[in-house]
């Protein structure tokens, strides 16, 4: 009488554990791998060769003493360097 009991319970457990099996083989066959986060490297968004020209301008109680002009250039690195 115990080795029918085990017997059903072993069969149980078989039939349980393969069932779990199909159940998770399709899931596992369709995942896709994490994208890896973007190494590129930009300059506050912009792209490494990117100039950007800024006028400034000098004022002195209203009036203009002087005007002159900035060039930088992103860079490889990521950071601006004058041009």
């Amino acid at each position: 009488m115990l080795s029918t009991k085990i017997r059903s319970t072993i069969i149980a457990l078989v039939a349980s554990s393969s069932l779990a099996v199909a159940t998770v083989a399709p899931a596992v066959s369709q995942a896709t791998a994490k994208k890896s986060p973007s190494t590129e490297v930009t300059c506050d968004g912009f792209k490494p060769g990117t100039v950007i020209s800024t006028t400034h301008t000098v004022r002195v109680n209203g009036k203009v003493v002087t005007e002159f002009t900035t060039s930088e250039k992103c860079g490889t690195d990521g950071k601006w360097h004058k041009a």
